[in-house]
């Protein structure tokens, strides 16, 4: 009487013309074959019509439509799946679209059959542990097993399906916005893409209200990411590095600052390692527990490590960027920071007499010549690092690669400007000690200001 009731739609009117409930649905064609029809893409798909809100409406389960579905054999064949032209690219994401639709349909299925267990348990006062161990016996529960079997599969398809389309608009942005200049605040438009589809994906699980699915979802998911996203973003890398490892003249704009466009590609190849890590983390750390707590799903002893793997995925996109930003920093370098602080030092060579040596640098001060604050070479270096080498790149890289830049330019700075002085023995005495000290904090804090008045600016 009470699952009669539960299943069943107490108005009348939703059992004419084609809304079914899905009770009358399993009793015409069996509740086995009516799944594997739905859920066998080369011959239905699942139409909403009108699905009842799962808050307001606890008598109808689903009220579903069993249709033909058009362009089967790009949907059921994700792996020999032909790159996206503009001839099929509406038909394709019209297919995504109708994948959707009958994920969503599932979701529902799975989410109002764990409600109908529990109500059931609840009024018969069934205690927890034997639920565990008796609930695989149940018919129901054995079906609902083997259909969310049936989403995740769909799920992993979808991922995939969306990947295709993130690279073939890949292709495109590459042919018609090369001469755009890159924001820092907008990775590239795949990166985006596809970690969108990812989210609506774990987001889908979520509300399935089936842990096994959600951790068999987040395998799959972790399973695109650390394979073919990052295999794409480390060729994309290993591309644009090989040409940066000797000094090249066309990198530099009458003799005064490199050319910011010769790093185009290796920007970008950072900000999208670099968002990918962000995105990661975010995921792990705040969209995952969040949806967890706000669904109320039971926990699960695989959640755990699947979310430690998914750590180490985000540190190895992390690790990518990190080579992208030595392969900025060491053309920096060799084009602008060498220059600069040739210039702003002006340190004679080594074969001068010490005579000149003194002359041109000397921490020998006396009382009545020492003066708070930086000397005025240190004072000129920052400036023309900073104007030379790092601004240009400044509206470019995100926030945390910028910051990673600026600890590798501000570390060298700081040995350029110890080996002008120190390692060439320019004369020092215990008061020019301290100046030099002070020039050296000097440097440090001045990098460290920059860097953190870019992330407030950003986080602005």
């Amino acid at each position: 009487m009470i699952g009669d009731k539960f299943c069943c739609s107490s108005s009348s009117s939703q059992m004419s013309g084609a809304r079914r409930p899905f009770e009358v649905l399993s009793k015409r064609r069996g509740l086995n074959d009516a799944v594997k029809g739905a859920v066998a893409l080369h011959q239905h798909r699942f139409k909403a019509s009108s699905a009842p809100s799962i808050e307001r409406d606890t008598e109808t389960i689903y009220d579903v439509e069993l249709v033909q579905l058009g362009n089967v054999a790009q949907i059921g064949n994700p792996r020999g799946a032909a790159p996206l032209k503009d001839g099929n690219r509406e038909s394709v994401e019209s297919d995504t679209s109708e994948l959707e639709v009958l994920l969503e349909q599932l979701v529902i299925m799975s989410r109002r059959t764990a409600m109908f267990r529990h109500f059931l348990l609840s009024r018969l006062g069934i205690a927890t542990d034997f639920e565990q161990e008796r609930r695989r016996e149940g018919p129901l529960y054995l079906m609902m097993q083997e259909l969310m079997g049936m989403y995740v599969l769909l799920e992993q398809h979808l991922l995939h399906g969306e990947w295709l389309a993130a690279r073939a608009l890949e292709d495109t942005t590459e042919q018609t916005g090369s001469d755009q200049p890159i924001d820092r605040d907008q990775a590239s438009k795949p990166v985006e893409y596809t970690f969108y589809a990812i989210k609506r994906s774990v987001g889908r699980a979520i509300q399935a209200y089936d842990p096994e699915a959600l951790c068999a979802t987040l395998n799959h998911v972790n399973g695109l990411l650390t394979g073919p996203c990052l295999e794409n973003l480390t060729k994309q890398l290993q591309t644009e590095l090989p040409s940066l490892s000797i000094f090249n003249p066309a990198q530099m704009v009458f003799g005064h600052s490199f050319k910011v466009e010769t790093l185009r590609g290796l920007i970008r190849s950072t900000n999208d390692a670099q968002t990918s890590s962000l995105y990661v983390r975010r995921l792990i750390g705040v969209t995952i527990p969040k949806g967890i707590s706000e669904a109320q799903l039971p926990e699960s002893a695989s959640l755990a490590p699947i979310l430690m793997e998914m750590q180490a995925t985000a540190e190895e996109f992390q690790q990518l960027a990190s080579q992208g930003i030595r392969g900025i920093f060491q053309t920096l370098r060799t084009s602008a920071l060498e220059r600069v602080a040739e210039q702003a030092l002006r340190v004679p060579a080594p074969s001068s007499s010490a005579t000149n040596a003194s002359a041109a640098w000397s921490y020998q001060i006396s009382e009545s010549t020492y003066q708070p604050g930086p000397s005025l070479p240190v004072a000129r270096l920052f400036e023309l690092v900073h104007q030379e080498a790092l601004e240009p790149l400044l509206p470019q890289l995100t926030t945390d690669a910028f910051a990673e830049l600026v600890c590798l330019v501000a570390e060298w700075t700081r040995d350029r400007f110890e080996q002008a002085t120190i390692g060439r023995r320019c004369p020092m005495n215990a008061l020019g000690a301290l100046a030099f000290d002070a020039d050296v904090r000097y440097l440090m804090n001045r990098f460290a200001g920059l860097a953190e008045t870019h992330r407030t600016r950003c986080a602005d």
